[in-house]
């Protein structure tokens, strides 16, 4: 059995419908990471604020 992994799963999604993938600045700014040492899938790098107001309006939100 060939089970996609996390990353074709989002990939996937993305080509699909109108999905966005966002980073935790925190978690960013703690490793000393920018939106560029991500792989290309992340859409943008936000706080909870922001995550939170772009989320009310989504279908669906997941955080992981």
């Amino acid at each position: 059995k060939k089970v996609p992994s996390w990353m074709e799963n989002f990939q996937n999604a993305k080509e699909i419908g109108d999905v966005h993938i966002y980073a935790c600045s925190m978690t960013m700014e703690l490793f000393g990471m920018k939106l560029q040492d991500l792989e290309p899938i992340v859409d943008d790098v936000t706080g909870v604020a922001v995550f939170v107001e772009r989320a009310k309006e989504g279908k669906i939100t997941l955080f992981i």
